[in-house]
């Protein structure tokens, strides 16, 4: 996928943030109190964080794809991810979402 396409399907603009771009991955630059670090983030990472962490109340801590840090920031990489997905890949989301045993609303 272009970073033509990828304007096109998801952003105004690319954020500064996004290193590279695929339809079954995402790569990203994060930045946190140990420094930067650059993730991949698959579908699989995301079904695998909504499957297993979105719906944890108790723990104030979760992660994706190696990334760890406080759920609010984790949640949103998350569903920022999500909504990457959804826009240019939606049927190997949903595939890999049910083959997973999740039942997407979208």
């Amino acid at each position: 996928m272009s970073k033509y396409d990828l304007l096109d399907k998801c952003y105004d603009e690319i954020p500064e943030y996004i290193k590279d771009n695929g339809k079954n991955f995402i790569t990203i630059n994060v930045s946190d109190w140990q420094g930067d670090q650059t993730a991949k983030i698959t579908i699989d990472d995301v079904v695998e964080y909504y499957k297993s962490q979105a719906g944890n109340i108790v723990s104030g801590a979760r992660s994706i794809a190696g990334i760890f840090g406080d759920w609010r920031n984790i949640d949103a990489l998350a569903k920022e991810a999500l909504e990457y997905f959804k826009a240019v890949n939606m049927d190997e989301l949903k595939k890999r979402a049910k083959k997973a045993g999740l039942e997407p609303k979208f």
